[in-house]
C-alpha cells in the first residue's frame, strides 16, 4: 500500500511542479525523455547541426522563457507527432497515472482497515465470520478455509 501513496505522491508533485519547470535527457542520437507542462514525454527528433543541443541533462523553467506571467501550463491530452520520420515524439499527462496510482492506493488502504477492524472484532479477515467460538484462535476459518492471522 505504502508503495502505491508515495508513488502517488511523487506524481502530483511532479504534475505540479511541471507547471513551471521541466526536466529532459537529450541523447546523442536525438532520443529524449522529458517531464514538463503536465506530462511525460519521449521521442527522437533529429534537427539540423546549427540548431541542435549537446547531449545531456536539460533542466529550467517552463519553455518558452519568455512566456508573459507565470501562470503554469498543464497539457491533459495525450499527444502523438511524427512530422517527418524518422522524427517522433509522444507524451502522456501525468494525471493519469496519478490517478491510476491514487485509486490503487486507496483501494489497497480501505482492504487493509477492512481486514484489521474485522481481526480486532474477532471476524475472519477474509469473509467476516465470527470466530469467537472456535476452538483454536489458529485454526483456519470454518466458513472460507483461510488461515488464521
Amino acid at each position: 500500500m505504502s508503495v502505491c501513496l508515495w508513488c502517488a505522491v511523487l506524481l502530483f508533485v511532479a504534475w505540479l511542479g511541471s507547471g513551471w519547470w521541466f526536466i529532459s535527457w537529450i541523447g546523442a542520437s536525438g532520443w529524449s525523455a522529458g517531464i514538463g507542462r503536465g506530462g511525460f514525454g519521449f521521442g527522437r527528433v533529429v534537427v539540423p547541426r546549427e540548431f541542435a543541443v549537446s547531449p545531456g541533462w536539460v533542466v529550467g523553467p517552463d519553455y518558452p522563457p519568455a512566456r508573459s506571467g507565470y501562470a503554469p501550463i498543464w497539457e491533459w491530452t495525450v499527444h502523438w507527432a511524427s512530422p517527418h520520420p524518422p522524427n517522433f515524439y509522444t507524451s502522456t499527462p501525468l494525471w493519469i497515472p496519478f490517478v491510476t496510482a491514487a485509486m490503487l492506493a486507496a483501494f489497497l488502504y480501505r482492504r487493509h482497515r477492512r481486514e484489521h477492524r474485522r481481526t480486532e472484532a474477532g471476524l475472519c479477515p477474509t469473509c467476516g465470520y465470527d470466530r469467537r467460538g472456535l476452538a483454536s484462535p489458529a485454526a483456519p476459518c470454518p466458513e472460507c478455509g483461510s488461515p488464521s492471522k
